[in-house]
């Protein structure tokens, strides 16, 4: 008798799992679709011509050769120029600050 009881027990706790995890899936459908993790995925071309760009370079002359350059963010596809505008003119030492940097102003975006 224990047995099932104790049997009766755990498919009621399993189910309540499973209803839970469901819910769990049902709420993330409504979150974003998540943007690239690898970085050179993320930045598409641009990324390798950062790393033949001649270092050190401002932010104004990264918008003036790459300003078309179209980048993924959460909210889309956009311009580097759209995302390099609203900040101020910043030297980069290296192509990896440079990626740094905009992938930090992706993220925020």
């Amino acid at each position: 008798m224990a047995d099932d009881t104790d049997d009766r027990h755990n498919q009621e706790n399993d189910e309540e799992k499973s209803r839970r995890e469901l819910r769990k899936e049902r709420d993330r459908e409504d979150e974003p679709d998540p943007v690239h993790e690898d970085p050179a995925q993320r930045l598409g071309d641009l990324d390798e011509k950062l790393e033949h760009h001649d270092y050190p370079t401002t932010t104004e002359e990264l918008i003036d050769a790459y300003g078309d350059q179209e980048l993924e963010s959460q909210d889309g596809t956009v311009p580097l120029t759209e995302i390099l505008d609203p900040i101020d003119n910043e030297m980069y030492e290296s192509a990896d600050g440079a990626r740094s940097r905009i992938q930090g102003l992706i993220h925020r975006g």
